[in-house]
């Protein structure tokens, strides 16, 4: 059963659903869906959700005295970019799907449903880098990374 349950459903994005908590505040859960090029693909990553949680609650509490933001409860979302590799116009590399965007050019897909389904070799090099995002920013974070 999924923990939101209890809530009223509002929306459901390419890889997050949207709960109504009260008035004043949503619940957004990030899933373990995988999307590329604007399409959810069939099968899920799995930890994604989780990472991109853990990222999202890591960066918003870290910056909160910055600016403000929409982190009420952090409760236990990542298109990384390098910054070197990024050229104005360009799509620079995905830190955590290029694995499965190089499958999808290679299987020639259109990017028109239906969406294929990714082998596991594929998945499963995706997830690592969740769980490398994790270890870099996170559990491991050196002064170079945090600035």
């Amino acid at each position: 059963m999924h923990p939101a349950n209890h809530l009223s459903f509002l929306r459901q994005g390419k890889v997050r659903d949207v709960f109504c908590v009260d008035d004043r505040h949503f619940l957004i859960v990030a899933s373990d869906r995988i999307s590329a090029f604007d399409h959810v693909l069939p099968n899920t990553i799995p930890g994604k959700g989780r990472a991109l949680t853990q990222l999202s609650n890591f960066w918003l509490a870290r910056t909160r005295k910055l600016t403000g933001n929409h982190l009420v409860d952090p409760d236990p979302v990542l298109d990384h970019w390098p910054g070197d590799s990024y050229r104005p116009g360009s799509s620079p590399p995905s830190f955590d799907k290029q694995y499965v965007r190089d499958c999808l050019e290679q299987l020639q897909w259109s990017r028109k449903p239906p969406t294929p389904t990714l082998p596991a070799d594929v998945a499963h090099q995706t997830s690592r880098k969740y769980d490398e995002a994790l270890k870099r920013f996170i559990e491991n974070p050196d002064e170079e990374t945090l600035t």
